[in-house]
């Protein structure tokens, strides 16, 4: 023990020497928890020791500083379980498709679904009406509507929505291109209002309403669309 001072704290010894090697990396600024990395000295123990020496050095600047490094820590954690917690749905859902056949029944049950959720169902309504902001559920539709049944492509109608912060002419390229639908079948485009009260939720393609010239597809769709709700509610109720 010769030319040492030993100071107990919780159990354990530490010297005179080590104290003020942890004393002066307090003073260039380190916190508890790199000097407990630098010596091993318990958190708890430097805050026993210089919560009040050196309470100056833990200042409200310091303090902001430590608080932004902590919170851009904890972001990149949580963008970190996003990221994976996204890969694994993702890998659930190609499984789950991977066990689907991609065929025309597949096919016209999809576009049933789409339609009965997103599309003009009033009798009264001439023809098929679609609509949506999502350029690519606006695609699949189109695509799936192709592959189903032998159309006319003339019979094709589109007309878009917009803001006044929206680009025409390039939104209606945008759209021709993405549909394959010549700008001749497109109507001039619609420009809402602009509001000084309300504020609209921007989106960035716009509203796409796309129309085909056939009532008899789009009383097929619907019906697609119900019985099979239906009969999956029935399945569920006798299953239950």
């Amino acid at each position: 023990m010769q030319g040492y001072l030993f100071e107990y704290m919780r159990g354990n010894y530490y010297t005179k020497y080590t104290k003020t090697r942890a004393d002066r990396l307090r003073l260039r600024g380190k916190n508890y928890r790199e000097i407990k990395d630098l010596l091993g000295i318990p958190k708890s123990t430097l805050s026993t020791w210089f919560s009040k020496k050196h309470a100056h050095i833990f200042n409200r600047k310091a303090q902001l500083i430590h608080l932004a490094k902590i919170r851009l820590i904890a972001r990149q954690s949580v963008l970190i379980r996003i990221e994976q917690r996204d890969k694994e749905i993702n890998r659930k859902a190609i499984q789950l498709l991977q066990k689907l056949e991609c065929n025309e029944p597949t096919n016209k049950l999809a576009l049933g679904l789409l339609y009965w959720a997103e599309g003009a169902k009033h009798a009264k309504v001439s023809g098929l009406i679609f609509v949506n902001t999502d350029p690519l559920l606006m695609r699949l539709f189109v695509e799936l509507l192709r592959r189903s049944y032998n159309l006319d492509e003339s019979k094709f109608r589109v007309r878009i929505h917009l803001h006044y912060y929206h680009e025409k002419k390039l939104l209606l390229k945008f759209w021709s291109e993405l549909l394959n639908i010549p700008k001749q079948q497109f109507a001039k485009p619609f420009l809402k209002p602009r509001s000084k009260k309300k504020r609209f939720r921007k989106n960035s393609k716009g509203i796409c309403l796309l129309r085909y010239a056939d009532s008899n597809i789009r009383r097929e769709l619907l019906a697609i669309g119900r019985i099979f709700a239906e009969d999956s509610l029935m399945s569920s109720s006798f299953n239950g």
